[in-house]
């Protein structure tokens, strides 16, 4: 379950940052690496897939994306991130038992919540703050969200 999740979040952040070549490639590569991840069980791939995302995130920014498309594609790459190690985390202590997909949902669902309401507060903050904004106030809007994602991983 959380799997599905997390490629279907995965496959649409390449749709959303697909400006330039840069940001294309990145966005595929890191769809590639955490379909790997997530089929080989490997935590590395799956996190390669998402250190990958990131940077088609700085390439999509320092582009010109919009930076409501950035965030957005922000959250996705985090929910794909996240729930896609939760889903190998689940399959080294259970399996791929289906006594599991409550819990895989909880987790997604929580996940999804938190990452949408930690970077709309952020946009909100970020837009009343600055108006038009700027790419630099965007890529530290961004480390913000990613330094969110890690404290709560802690």
């Amino acid at each position: 379950m959380s799997a599905g999740i997390s490629l279907a979040a995965a496959i649409v952040v390449p749709l959303v940052i697909a400006v330039s070549l840069p940001t294309l490639v990145g966005g595929v590569l890191g769809v590639c690496l955490l379909a790997a991840g997530l089929s080989r069980q490997s935590r590395l791939l799956v996190d390669s897939g998402g250190v990958v995302f990131v940077g088609g995130l700085v390439f999509a920014s320092l582009a010109g994306v919009a930076p409501s498309l950035v965030l957005t594609a922000a959250v996705l790459t985090m929910v794909a991130w996240d729930v896609g190690r939760n889903a190998l985390g689940i399959a080294a202590e259970v399996g791929d038992s289906p006594a599991t997909t409550r819990i895989e949902l909880v987790h997604a669902i929580s996940s999804i919540v938190v990452f949408a309401a930690g970077s709309g507060i952020g946009y909100a903050v970020f837009v009343s703050t600055l108006g038009q904004g700027s790419v630099w106030a965007l890529a530290a809007l961004l480390v913000g969200v990613f330094a969110l994602l890690i404290a709560l991983r802690a």
